[in-house]
């Protein structure tokens, strides 16, 4: 694999883990995630005035307009569903399942469309990576019933449409540009609906929980944005895999900061993600 792509990816995943860790933090605060898409919001339209061609040399056509429209319909499933999720479950339980769906299922699909072409050793290295989520799936599972998985399952089918759809997307028009039409569309379409839910907290919430708000609007568009750029690059298949490496971060975080209980298959798990990192930086 590319090394400038690896370690872009390293560095998005790092950054990834963070504002999920901080988004945990403050137990999935719906009104703390929406204003700090709003801050991201803002610093990508400022950053557009920088970019000579932001729509690219064919302007915004249609398959783009709606390829951008979808993304950003599906991040605010995402969201939403992502905040619950961090409300009843812990971030080093739900982060796994959650991201891990996509690293499983992707390459599948894409190879069946014929859209990627994995090499053997790739192949080898996603499946360590996929059994190590496995192995904490079926731990949390077991320990829980499935009452801690479902939402982070229907979570992880959803990042695998917007995965599809943004590299599509992100080879249609510049990335920046991209991000910012998603953010557009998260923000502006639940601005009522955020007012009308937590109408007298704004000001509370944003004098409170200002580092978490600007951790969050600064990170998540800053790794999602190295991650489109590699979208450019290389195979979503080894990306998104690669990417997860941020599940070993976050669980880590967990445990270090939050107290978060572990067990052995968290260790395990751990150990197997690591290991085929290793692989797919040779694939």
């Amino acid at each position: 694999m590319n090394f400038t792509v690896f370690i872009l990816v390293m560095i998005s995943a790092f950054m990834h883990a963070g504002w999920n860790f901080a988004a945990r933090t403050v137990s999935g605060n719906g009104l703390v995630i929406w204003l700090s898409n709003c801050l991201s919001a803002v610093l990508l339209t400022v950053s557009l005035f920088f970019i000579e061609n932001p729509f690219g040399e064919n302007g915004l056509t249609v398959q783009s307009f709606w390829l951008v429209t979808w993304s950003g319909l599906l991040h605010i499933a995402y969201y939403r569903l992502l905040g619950l999720a961090y409300n009843r479950g812990s971030v080093s339980v739900v982060y796994p399942i959650a991201r891990g769906m996509a690293v499983g299922l992707l390459p599948v699909i894409l190879t069946l469309f014929g859209a990627e072409k994995l090499s053997i050793l790739g192949t080898v290295a996603i499946g360590i990576i996929f059994s190590g989520i496995v192995t904490i799936g079926l731990s949390v599972f077991k320990e829980n019933k499935g009452r801690a998985v479902n939402i982070p399952i229907i979570i992880g089918f959803i990042i695998i449409c917007y995965s599809i759809v943004d590299k599509a997307g992100a080879n249609q028009m510049n990335p920046v540009t991209y991000l910012w039409g998603m953010n557009l569309i998260y923000g502006p379409s639940q601005a009522y609906w955020m007012y009308k839910k937590y109408k007298g907290f704004f000001r509370k919430t944003i004098r409170k929980h200002f580092k978490e708000v600007t951790l969050i609007g600064i990170a998540d568009p800053g790794c999602y944005l190295i991650i489109l750029f590699c979208y450019t690059l290389g195979a979503a298949s080894y990306i998104v895999a690669m990417r997860e490496f941020s599940i070993v971060i976050a669980s880590a975080l967990g445990f270090i900061l939050l107290k978060e209980r572990y067990s052995k298959w968290h260790i395990i798990a751990i150990f197997l993600i690591s290991s085929g990192m290793i692989l797919m930086k040779l694939a």
